[in-house]
């Protein structure tokens, strides 16, 4: 680095910046669901995607669906082993990107709507699960658009949980109250802006900071 920086917040836990930080007696802040802290990481913001997946699986646990479909564009937005559970049948869903990559949101959106166009086209309606976790916002509006271009009723026909990030304005919106794996975005913001702040005035990042997201049961799978 060419100037003098007093911290760096790292996101999205990339392990080899941390490293290369590290190595330059950066100081850093990592946001991360791991405790690797390496030497000049003042502190650590725990951001965990799967810890809220407990809550989804312990839904599944009470209800007992048959199926369950994952789908996402990145494989890891779904926690390795999610969903073992005796009598819950639970699948990543063969999406057919076939290398698609997509920069924004809206291209993502776009994206959904054309693999769930697919699937109606060639498949029909035979492989709607019982329930289908759709694991990224604009991937979710996508979703929801083919699925409802084609009558499909949620949850009458397929009981639908999305991933939702709360104050972004990216969605997704329906008539119904999602059930929801929810970032609050703006609640994440004010917690790391705050715990800087209390660094660069005493030297010291608190001790616990905890932005992860949170299960929350709505009117689409109950």
């Amino acid at each position: 680095m060419r100037q003098r920086v007093d911290l760096v917040i790292l996101l999205h836990n990339k392990k080899a910046i941390a490293e290369w930080l590290s190595s330059e007696g950066v100081p850093f802040v990592r946001m991360t669901a791991d405790g690797y802290r390496p030497e000049h990481c003042v502190g650590l913001v725990r951001f965990d995607a799967a810890a809220a997946f407990s809550g989804f699986e312990e839904h599944c646990r009470r209800v007992k669906p048959k199926s369950v479909f994952l789908a996402s564009l990145w494989d890891e937005m779904i926690p390795e082993g999610i969903l073992e559970i005796d009598g819950v049948g639970a699948e990543k869903m063969e999406i057919g990107k076939n290398g698609l990559f997509a920069a924004d949101g809206a291209s993502v959106a776009e994206l959904a709507v054309g693999i769930f166009e697919r699937k109606f086209r060639d498949e029909g309606r035979g492989w709607l699960p019982d329930v289908l976790y759709l694991a990224d916002d604009y991937f979710a509006m996508g979703a929801l658009t083919a699925l409802l271009a084609h009558g499909i009723r949620i949850p009458e026909d397929v009981r639908v949980v999305v991933w939702a990030n709360k104050g972004g304005g990216c969605g997704p919106v329906f008539t119904k109250r999602f059930t929801r794996i929810e970032v609050d975005i703006r609640l994440c913001g004010t917690k790391v802006v705050e715990s800087v702040l209390q660094y660069l005035r005493t030297g010291a990042f608190p001790d616990i900071v905890d932005a992860s997201p949170i299960y929350i049961s709505g009117d689409t799978f109950t």
